[in-house]
């Protein structure tokens, strides 16, 4: 059986244990079972084009689903939005870490207050970001 391990790519994170899986369309134009749009083949075109995979294969294959279009604005929109939240939540919690080293690095000096001098050198500290 084949391995089918997918992951958008912008995540850099797999599926440690991978996915046994095969996906097709049910007509040669992939219409065919679709909500939003009907499918134009004759029962004939459909029954040839499901033919086309053989009988093997199919022996292999144990679950079945029929999985619905998703409309691509509503796809997009809800990744931008989770992104986007994703984003602000992350800077918000980096921007608490170095505020919090500062603080720790003010009390070092016998400051009061935290300085620009203090936010510097916990910026410094920071983790360097890694390609890949």
């Amino acid at each position: 059986m084949w391995e089918l391990a997918a992951a958008p790519s912008r995540t850099r994170s797999r599926n440690p244990y991978g996915d046994c899986g095969l996906m097709l369309n049910g007509c040669c134009y992939g219409y065919y079972g679709d909500c939003s749009r009907r499918c134009t083949c004759t029962p004939t075109m459909v029954t040839r084009y499901q033919k086309r995979i053989s009988g093997p294969l199919l022996d292999r294959i144990d679950l079945f689903v029929d999985v619905p279009r998703v409309e691509y604005e509503k796809l997009v929109s809800e990744q931008q939005a989770d992104s986007s939240v994703r984003a602000r939540e992350q800077v918000a919690r980096a921007f608490h870490r170095v505020l919090k080293v500062a603080r720790t690095i003010a009390d070092l000096a016998g400051s009061h207050e935290i300085g620009v001098v203090h936010l510097a050198e916990a910026l410094q500290y920071r983790p360097r970001e890694t390609a890949g």
